[in-house]
């Protein structure tokens, strides 16, 4: 499938997974805005998402997916920067290697804002019109 003229949204891709789907939709012609909090890890995500394809255009948007504020104001930048959204990837994800009877509360509410709360977030901010 080919996504030529396309913007899409992608949160975690700094690495990883959402570093990969970046990749694969600017191979296939999308313009790809990347969100995340690693802005030096984005900056990498966005070479590798220019030397895909040849006029890709991938643009970097420093952002804390847990926060709804912030989603609201990165997905206006990228709306400012590309003129609309057409579809949004929402990626992020955080994961913590230990004991379910180990974590506190602060680890499991940040898990929680990162893995399920930013998904509502990112859709919310994404169909305002």
């Amino acid at each position: 499938m080919m996504f030529n003229g396309k913007v899409a949204l992608v949160t975690g891709a700094s690495r990883g997974i959402g570093r990969s789907i970046a990749q694969t939709l600017a191979t296939r012609g999308a313009d790809v805005a990347l969100i995340g909090r690693d802005v030096e890890a984005l900056r990498e995500t966005a070479e590798l998402c220019a030397n895909a394809r040849a006029g890709a255009t991938a643009e970097v948007f420093q952002t804390d997916v847990a926060d709804r504020d912030a989603v609201e104001r990165a997905t206006g930048a990228v709306i400012e920067r590309f003129s609309r959204i057409d579809f949004a990837i929402s990626n992020a994800g955080q994961s913590v290697d230990a004991l379910l009877l180990r974590l506190k509360s602060e680890t499991i509410d940040r898990m929680l804002d990162v893995n399920l709360k930013s998904a509502f977030y990112l859709c919310a901010a994404v169909a305002k019109p």
